[in-house]
């Protein structure tokens, strides 16, 4: 496995995080619409969460455009970016481990911070899509480091 070349320019440093992030965040959306209504009945719906914060933290109400960019950002570009230099920070060099710790953190901030802030009860209550948001937000993490790492060694 060829390592990932530390002399890369930082625009396309950027670049790759972003297609990474997209691939990631493509399989998100996959896994929101598509999968979560077959086993839970409903689909994930994120920027509900996201304008339920804005209405509880900031008294302001935001369009579901609004929320669903705002969500994408994060997505695309964000929590990649954190992720990254975390890993950097850390010294971490596999790509599972740290990936799905890094879902999972993600995954308990929505759960038992972000959702109670919203209005809603502490992990929703332990209910069936408490769990797949857990097995969503640990994909989208594990595939986003597998395509960043792939991406970064093509470079």
């Amino acid at each position: 496995m060829k390592p990932v070349n530390r002399f890369t320019s930082l625009p396309d440093r950027l670049l790759i995080l972003l297609a990474a992030g997209g691939i990631a965040e493509l399989l998100l959306e996959f896994i929101a619409w598509w999968i979560a209504p077959a086993l839970l009945g409903r689909p994930m719906r994120p920027d509900i969460l996201v304008s339920d914060l804005a209405r509880t933290l900031f008294s302001t109400d935001i369009s579901t455009t609004l929320a669903v960019s705002i969500h994408l950002a994060l997505g695309l570009f964000i929590f990649p970016l954190i992720y990254l230099f975390v890993r950097t920070l850390h010294g971490l060099r596999g790509k599972w481990l740290p990936a799905v710790m890094y879902g999972v953190a993600l995954w308990a901030i929505a759960q038992m911070i972000l959702a109670p802030l919203a209005g809603r009860p502490f992990m929703l209550g332990l209910i069936p899509y408490t769990w797949f948001s857990l097995f969503a937000h640990v994909a989208y993490t594990v595939i986003f480091a597998l395509a960043f790492d792939r991406l970064a060694r093509q470079r």
